[in-house]
């Protein structure tokens, strides 16, 4: 597919945001270079390391900013190297942003219009394909919980998590996922340290692949986290920190999967706790399974790169 196709990836992240932007991108990337399809990335100076893998580094360029001027300047030395197709995964692109990159010549793709059209069209590693088309069997009760609240949780929600989980069943492991950019994780452990139970912190491990495979249920704020539960078969409850997530754990929910139980700064623990409780019965979780894995196939980036192909294929710009 890719031969003489050159794609950059635009990509912001930050204490704001969040790092889901920067996931995104990664899994288009490995995608596209499997397709033969040549990327770079571009990403702000307050992109943490931390979050690229070691083979994005050859492909990673650093840039000032994406305010337009900074994009516009991008975008003129990306067309020079013969670069045809810009895709941003912003939070929302702005009107100025869109005509600075045009403006370069490049043809423009957006991540949120993508996302505009449904989950299937979400990137996510490899791996999580992978997991979709084997799904382990769901068996008993539940046995283990995954707490992953975001890149940089700003609100603190994993707090009023581990609180909301700390009377609850003790024979449960407990892993709680600190993003990048969690600011608060020496008063994290001490909280933790004085809990009973069993409790696993898991520090900006990249992929959460490997303790979704093992989890039973799961609770996120939202993001992209929750279409990775979905894809791999996890039950998610929802406690959103932005509008944008509450659309998509109502969206979720409204289609059979999961459970959007309010902001997590201010979400009743009962709530949680009854939640978890229903989901003990393995035929609730092997629907909530089932349909997950109708929603989100983990085939979003190879759709994505067909659209890039499009793209170069046919001549016009594809529309916000």
């Amino acid at each position: 597919m890719g031969h003489g196709v050159k794609l950059a990836l635009f990509a912001e992240a930050n204490g704001t945001i969040g790092t889901g932007h920067v996931k995104e991108v990664l899994a288009i990337a490995e995608c596209a270079g499997s397709l033969g399809i040549e990327v770079a990335l571009l990403m702000p100076a307050e992109v943490p390391a931390s979050l690229l893998p070691a083979w994005a580094a050859p492909i990673v360029r650093r840039i000032p900013g994406i305010a337009p001027a900074q994009l516009e300047s991008a975008g003129k030395e990306l067309a020079r190297e013969g670069i045809q197709v810009a895709l941003t995964s912003f939070l929302k692109i702005s009107e100025s942003q869109a005509r600075a990159l045009r403006n370069s010549g490049l043809k423009l793709i957006y991540m949120d219009d993508l996302l505009s059209r449904g989950p299937e069209y979400l990137p996510l590693e490899e791996i999580y394909r992978s997991l979709h088309d084997n799904p382990r069997a769901v068996e008993g009760p539940v046995r283990s919980v995954i707490v992953s609240m975001g890149g940089a949780d700003r609100t603190g929600a994993t707090f009023r998590v581990i609180e909301a989980l700390a009377g609850w069943n003790l024979k449960v492991v407990r892993h709680i996922v600190l993003g990048a950019l969690f600011e608060r994780e020496s008063e994290l452990r001490a909280r933790l340290s004085s809990l009973p139970g069993r409790w696993e912190i898991h520090r900006n491990p990249g992929s959460l692949a490997h303790w979704m495979r093992e989890a039973d249920v799961g609770i996120c704020a939202g993001g992209n986290t929750l279409s990775e539960m979905a894809c791999v078969g996890i039950p998610a409850a929802v406690l959103y920190e932005d509008p944008h997530e509450q659309e998509q754990g109502s969206f979720f929910e409204r289609e059979g999967f999961g459970a959007c139980l309010g902001p997590g700064i201010r979400f009743e623990p009962g709530s949680l706790i009854q939640l978890l409780e229903r989901w003990d019965d393995p035929v609730l979780r092997r629907a909530q399974a089932d349909r997950g894995r109708q929603l989100v196939d983990g085939r979003g980036a190879q759709r994505i790169c067909q659209r890039v192909w499009d793209a170069v294929s046919i001549d016009s710009t594809l529309p916000a």
